[in-house]
């Protein structure tokens, strides 16, 4: 069933308007897996030029409430953060929790420089004069708090870090 959403021209999350040429938002039930198999899809040629190896896990049937196209240009930005600056191989995973679904972009590079991973989701937070914007980050966390979600990197020490959308699997109101 879909549910179509109307946001304000004003406030935070009108942050997500540029990546999305739409000012609604088309909340409906779809499949996480078929979202990062439609990743792995688009960003294929990518892959294979930069010598990368990318990798999905998750399950088929998990199923998520959310704005798909909104999802799909989050993950976009963490993928291909992941095959720019990260080292093979590229994972991208959708796992439950207990309070909904938790999709990370990994790979096996060395994670953020320390300095960063207090701002890293900070709106122009970048690495330096080689990095982009600094606003990808920060409208991927934007788009996670619309779902009523949030975005966090976590580098357990395991040698894979990770950005990380942690998203309820039932409605919620956007916070803003």
């Amino acid at each position: 069933r879909r549910h179509t959403r109307y946001i304000s021209v004003t406030g935070v999350q009108t942050c997500a308007l540029p990546i999305s040429g739409r000012c609604e938002h088309a909340f409906e039930w779809f499949d996480v897996r078929a979202l990062l198999d439609d990743l792995a899809e688009y960003y294929a040629p990518l892959v294979s030029m930069s010598g990368m190896d990318l990798r999905i896990e998750a399950e088929p049937g998990r199923e998520l409430y959310g704005d798909r196209a909104l999802l799909f240009q989050a993950l976009s930005n963490l993928l291909e953060n992941a095959i720019r600056h990260g080292r093979p191989p590229v994972a991208m995973s959708g796992e439950r929790t207990a309070r909904g679904i938790r999709i990370a972009v990994s790979d096996a590079g060395p994670g953020l420089q320390p300095r960063l991973v207090d701002r890293v989701f900070d709106r122009f937070a970048h690495a330096g004069p080689a990095a982009g914007s600094g606003l990808g980050l920060y409208l991927v966390r934007e788009i996670a708090r619309l779902h009523g979600g949030e975005a966090s990197y976590v580098d357990s020490g395991s040698g894979r870090p990770a950005f990380v959308l942690d998203l309820p699997a039932q409605p919620e109101i956007p916070r803003s």
